[in-house]
């Protein structure tokens, strides 16, 4: 179940997430502060996850950074933010991104 995105603080800093279960899983869009480049993924502890990005410990995101949270949507089910990242990578758009980010910013 996809529930409403948010956007906790800065981008960098966070707030716990209310309802968070064990099992519940977070799909997120990280952006490079310097090169603007976009990251996709999807991990059960949205805190920790950022802050592993920022410290370089993910070899896909290591030689970008910093990193700023840019989109997050919350799911019942780690398996399914994992199903919605999949969908996202497809679409191999920065553009598609670009309007997802933009259309959650107008709720």
């Amino acid at each position: 179940m996809r529930a409403v995105p948010t956007l906790v603080g800065n981008g960098r800093g966070f707030e716990p997430h209310r309802g968070h279960m064990e099992t519940g899983g977070f799909l997120y869009i990280i952006q490079c502060e310097k090169t603007e480049r976009y990251y996709t993924g999807s991990c059960i502890s949205l805190d920790k996850r950022i802050i592993d990005h920022n410290r370089g410990n993910t070899r896909s995101t290591k030689p970008y950074g910093p990193w700023k949270l840019v989109y997050c949507e919350t799911y019942n089910y780690i398996a399914d933010a994992r199903k919605r990242e999949k969908q996202i990578k497809r679409w191999k758009s920065k553009k598609a991104i670009m309007r997802l980010i933009a259309e959650q910013s107008r709720l």
